[in-house]
């Protein structure tokens, strides 16, 4: 998934990842395919509601033009689709399964200036979909 990232998503300029054991291997994994990008660990992100993440992009990454957080269900699903709001009609965004990433652009230079719910989904991208898409290469 950090390949995919680094190969068809913009790289964030900081990545909030929480302190629990799998999201910070997940991380370390990840950010193998990376450049150097600012990142934050955070206690605040495990069983976070999508408000409370709101609100830690408020204080960490506010200024910068755009943020990776890696961390839980189901605040990172409703996250999702309080930042897409109706705008998004095509596929199911509950399927949020470990190791998916979802990117969404908003109109905005500075996530503190966006409106959460004018985002756009940009792309989803479920490791299993990469595993098929290895599996048919072969």
């Amino acid at each position: 998934m950090g390949e995919f990232v680094r190969d068809h998503i913009k790289l964030p300029d900081i990545i909030l990842v929480s302190t629990a054991r799998r999201t910070s291997q997940t991380y370390e994994l990840a950010a193998e395919a990376w450049p150097d990008i600012p990142v934050v660990f955070s206690d605040k992100i495990y069983e976070a509601s999508a408000s409370t993440l709101l609100l830690l992009v408020e204080e960490v990454a506010a200024d910068y033009g755009s943020v990776m957080i890696i961390g839980h269900n189901p605040g990172l699903v409703v996250l999702l689709n309080l930042s897409v709001g109706s705008r998004h009609t095509d596929g199911n965004l509950s399927h949020f399964p470990s190791c998916c990433v979802a990117d969404i652009g908003f109109e905005a230079p500075k996530l503190g200036d966006i409106e959460i719910n004018e985002g756009r989904l940009l792309s989803i991208k479920r490791v299993r979909d990469l595993e098929a898409s290895a599996l048919a290469k072969k």
